[in-house]
């Protein structure tokens, strides 16, 4: 395998069920030889295990699941994957977005060193603009294509922020800037597409930033390493190698 594809999930049941479909089918056995799909459940209700061992899987794929309910805990969720990946090159991306084969065999082809980290931008399917005969597209904040080593040379994405929604990507990405002196390239070309469907209801995208905007503002002063990026009790549910 050259590339762990790291999912973070919450009860988006209905689009596991999508996801696993796709990879079986629209990804070629070739390229799914080489890719490892590592699925991270946040204490969900309905486990992505169970979804998982109700379908025929040929891909290969892992799921833990994080058996402490800590709120919104995205940070824990990729640090967790990025420690179970089993390559040095790691794909990190929200729930929402779509890998294709396109996009993979590309990825497959970029050259990483410690010192670069790839950002992407994203369409939403249904945002297209008619007035300029185009998709909207943005630039994503949380999807990464980088080196295991660096993240971890980074510390991680910041469990302190865990709780509540937003920010931890920001800090990690300044600390990879300013700290590391990281080069982000932005791939145009191959872009991620967003379902709307795909996003957590649960989350408070309004009110719950607040807190963890006081906890980058004071982080940012220092910008120190973080630590200890583990801190809930998880297991392994699903595990299977097709190569």
């Amino acid at each position: 395998m050259k590339l762990d594809i790291i999912y973070s999930y919450y009860n988006q049941f209905n689009l596991l069920a999508t996801y696993l479909n796709h990879w079986n089918n629209n990804i070629s056995e070739e390229t799914r030889k080489n890719i490892n799909f590592i699925i991270v459940d946040d204490n969900s209700t309905y486990k992505a295990s169970d979804i998982i061992k109700e379908n025929n899987i040929n891909c290969n794929l892992q799921c833990f699941y994080i058996k402490e309910d800590k709120g919104f805990n995205l940070s824990g969720a990729r640090n967790l994957g990025v420690e179970k990946s089993k390559t040095e090159n790691i794909l990190i991306v929200d729930f929402d977005l779509v890998i294709y084969e396109d996009l993979i065999k590309e990825i497959l082809n970029w050259e990483l060193s410690e010192d670069i980290c790839y950002r992407f931008k994203q369409t939403t399917v249904k945002g297209f603009d008619f007035k300029r005969n185009r998709y909207k597209f943005k630039v994503l904040n949380s999807t990464m294509y980088l080196k295991k080593s660096l993240y971890i040379k980074a510390g991680g994405t910041d469990e302190d922020f865990a709780g509540n929604y937003g920010y931890e990507d920001v800090y990690l990405r300044t600390y990879l800037k300013q700290v590391l002196n990281v080069k982000f390239k932005l791939i145009n070309k191959n872009k991620l597409y967003q379902l709307p469907e795909g996003k957590s209801k649960q989350v408070d995208r309004n009110n719950g930033p607040l807190k963890n905007k006081k906890i980058l503002d004071k982080k940012i002063k220092t910008l120190s390493r973080p630590t200890d990026n583990i801190r809930f009790k998880y297991q392994l549910e699903y595990e299977k190698f097709i190569s």
